[in-house]
């Protein structure tokens, strides 16, 4: 209502038109929904504590609801309650709770901040899908201290985080040439290869093979050949041939010197041909022999 003022000096007339403003812009007293109407002042001592149809405060009222907007004004909603609201939360500046519990059960949406953005604001889906696609490096992760990495570069635990070293760094071999005392910790396979260079192969233990191919040195264990072939005449090296057992050749034995017994098959009498005799075959050709004589002898002197 606009300020009317009234001065001591005004005329009738202007008391008149400026009353009859103020009249107009209180309205008519009649028309208070009060039960003492005869002047302002005591209708509006009607509303007092207590009264069942009029309140004095917001809490008096169980079902508020808003004419319109409610404009804060520069003020503060506080207490402890509960918010529920059906439509959007527009929220211009920060939302600052003490605590939260309960479920959302409803989708919420918000604004996606820009990347990197790293404060307090409630991140979207979008913005962590995002930053989460942004970290796809070993050198973004808290243990790992990645430098200058190279072409078959490995990553290793020093005992703090991982770095990355090369084979001869980590000590580990690009080939087996590079170690130059190789071991096995396991037996090796082949897997169809073979062992190729020029060196020797030195065990102290046994070798098995289905075949070998080419001179064998060294001290080679035949027991385990169920049925030994030369290939070639064998060189005995001034060394000799021992053990128990027999010699058997089909063809021609030729030593210089025989040294000890000597055991053989007696053969036939009259065996006339390069057979060895034994000395059992020996006497026998002996006594038949003197036998022979003896009888010639007796023939003789009775001839005599």
């Amino acid at each position: 209502m606009p300020v009317v003022t009234v001065n001591l000096l005004d005329t009738f007339d202007q008391w008149r038109l400026k009353t009859n403003d103020i009249g107009a812009n209180l309205g008519d007293i009649a028309n208070l929904n009060t039960t003492d109407k005869t002047n302002i002042v005591a209708a509006l001592n009607e509303v007092v504590s207590g009264d069942s149809d009029d309140m004095e405060n917001l809490i008096d009222d169980t079902t508020p609801q808003l004419g319109g907007d409610l404009d804060l004004n520069n003020q503060n909603i506080t207490g402890t309650g509960n918010i529920n609201t059906t439509g959007a939360l527009v929220v211009s500046g920060n939302v600052t709770a003490a605590e939260y519990s309960g479920t959302l059960n409803q989708t919420v949406t918000g604004v996606t901040q820009s990347p990197n953005d790293n404060s307090l604001k409630i991140a979207t889906t979008a913005y962590v899908d995002a930053q989460v696609a942004t970290e796809n490096t070993l050198e973004e992760m808290d243990d790992t201290n990645i430098t200058s990495p190279q072409t078959l570069d490995v990553i290793q635990w020093n005992g703090t985080q991982w770095v990355n070293q090369s084979f001869a760094n980590a000590g580990l071999l690009s080939n087996v040439i590079d170690d130059t005392t190789p071991q096995l910790g396991g037996d090796l396979d082949l897997n169809g290869f073979q062992i190729e260079g020029n060196g020797n192969v030195i065990i102290n233990g046994t070798i098995q093979a289905n075949n070998i191919i080419g001179p064998v040195s060294g001290a080679v264990e035949l027991v385990t050949d169920v049925s030994p072939q030369l290939g070639g005449n064998l060189d005995l090296n001034s060394q000799d041939i021992t053990g128990t057992g027999n010699i058997n050749i089909t063809g021609s034995l030729t030593a210089t010197s025989i040294a000890g017994t000597i055991t053989g098959t007696t053969q036939t009498a009259g065996d006339n041909s390069n057979r060895v005799a034994t000395t059992a075959y020996a006497d026998n050709a002996a006594t038949t022999a003197a036998a022979g004589v003896g009888s010639g002898l007796v023939f003789a002197i009775a001839l005599g």
